[in-house]
C-alpha cells in the first residue's frame, strides 16, 4: 500500500503557499467507520448550560497525538520521487 502525495494550494486563491498531503481516498474505501461520532451540538450546549465548570482545550495539533497500531503502519505509506515512507 502506498498512497500518492498531492499538492494543495493554501488560503484563498493559493496565496498562502502549497501544502503537501497524502491522498488516502483509495485506503478510505476499505476502512471502518468512526466508532465515536461527533455529538449533536444542541445536546452539548444543553449539557454545558447545566455545568458548574467549563474547560476548553486547543486541539489544533491533536492529529499528531494519534498513534497508529504497529500492524497497521504499512497502510500509512506514501510514495514520492525519493522513495516510499511510512
Amino acid at each position: 500500500m502506498a498512497s500518492p502525495i498531492v499538492c494543495v494550494l493554501k488560503g484563498k486563491d493559493g496565496k498562502n503557499g502549497v501544502r503537501l498531503c497524502c491522498d488516502y481516498r483509495y485506503l478510505n474505501k476499505y476502512t471502518l467507520g468512526d466508532a465515536y461520532p461527533i455529538p449533536d451540538i444542541s445536546d452539548v450546549i444543553h449539557r454545558v448550560g447545566k455545568a458548574s465548570y467549563i474547560s476548553s482545550w486547543d486541539a489544533r495539533a491533536g492529529y499528531w497525538q494519534l498513534i497508529t497500531r504497529p500492524e497497521d503502519r504499512w497502510l500509512t505509506a506514501f510514495a514520492t520521487d525519493f522513495g516510499e515512507f511510512e
